[in-house]
């Protein structure tokens, strides 16, 4: 079965079933749980920015989300070269617990996996379908795998055999806050050096985040868009690569975007997503800032659990993942 068939099969008929036999939305939409998932980015805590708290009806939130991230980068220049062709699986657990009207409490617990993947062929073929340019992608560079890092002749990062485990935990605390008579949402997030970083699957330093989300109040049934916006400000720790020294320690993170509630059971979404360069560089890929665009769904197949389906692009080239597909699940009571 080609590549494109797989994904049709494993992806699109479940969420087109989904999507004809979904009632109507009981839970709150919230932003995708979407970050940069490059290789040397994914290991740091830049936070994905809240909006509003958890809605459940006793104040509890179980969500589970598979994202799969496809990277192909190759740069040089007098001082530098950068090759990084891969795929990273990040299946996700996250809790949210409302504790009280006003405070909640978030832990997100991640899995990491490292690999050659799945998509490259299906990628190459969308890009030649519809003339796009292929990056320096080729037939031959499809399902291999490597992240190589050199600077003035010495190799910094040399990672070529596939790796998986746990990644760095997350602990998050909300606050909803009134002022301007619009609602705010300010939180504080810590990372954890749960992850290995020889792996990849962590940076092997604390990371700590502070921010503050804004979501339009909802004045009625029959409205139907919703805007929300965010910014964080995070302190990153030294991680153990060799690259430690080129790493920056504080970085801002931008979200936009807006909820349209489509259908009574759907609720599209679309957001955009930036950071500041995390490297000391004169790659882009490791310097320059990030603009992402994740668009996608979220059904309801329940009054308490509901499916979320989403795609994100890279819109400033090479700094985020060429593609990435994110299928979750979320579950109140």
């Amino acid at each position: 079965m080609t590549s494109l068939k797989k994904i049709t099969h494993r992806i699109v008929y479940p969420c087109v079933c989904a999507l004809l036999s979904s009632p109507a939305l009981a839970l709150s939409p919230t932003p995708f749980e979407v970050g940069n998932y490059s290789p040397l980015a994914q290991i740091f805590g830049l936070p994905s920015i809240q909006t509003a708290l958890n809605t459940a009806p006793s104040g509890f939130e179980a969500s589970l989300q598979h994202a799969t991230a496809n990277t192909y980068v190759t740069h040089e220049n007098i001082n530098e070269i950068s090759y990084f062709d891969g795929e990273v699986a990040i299946t996700s657990l996250s809790l949210r617990w409302r504790f009280t009207n006003d405070a909640e409490l978030t832990l997100r617990a991640p899995y990491v996996d490292h690999s050659k993947g799945l998509w490259d062929d299906f990628i190459y073929d969308w890009h030649e379908w519809f003339g796009l340019p292929q990056g320096g992608r080729t037939q031959d560079t499809n399902d291999q795998f490597a992240y190589v890092y050199q600077r003035n002749g010495e190799r910094l990062l040399n990672f070529r055999e596939e790796a998986a485990g746990i990644g760095d935990i997350r602990l998050g605390y909300s606050q909803q806050l009134h002022f301007w008579e619009q609602d705010w949402l300010a939180q504080l997030e810590v990372k954890a050096p749960t992850g290995d970083a020889d792996k990849l699957t962590g940076s092997g330093a604390w990371d700590l985040s502070a921010g503050m989300g804004w979501e339009g109040a909802v004045t009625g049934p029959n409205q139907r868009f919703i805007p929300f916006a965010g910014a964080a400000v995070s302190y990153l720790g030294d991680s153990d690569l060799k690259l430690a020294p080129l790493q920056k320690n504080w970085a801002l993170s931008l979200r936009a975007g807006g909820h349209w509630r489509a259908l009574p059971y759907l609720t599209l979404t679309a957001q955009i997503d930036s950071h500041s360069g995390l490297y000391h560089s004169q790659l882009r890929e490791l310097s320059n800032f990030s603009l992402q665009l994740t668009t996608g769904g979220q059904v309801a197949l329940s009054d308490s659990l509901v499916l979320n389906i989403a795609i994100a692009e890279d819109l400033n080239t090479t700094i985020t993942p060429d593609f990435v597909a994110i299928l979750g699940m979320t579950y109140g009571w």
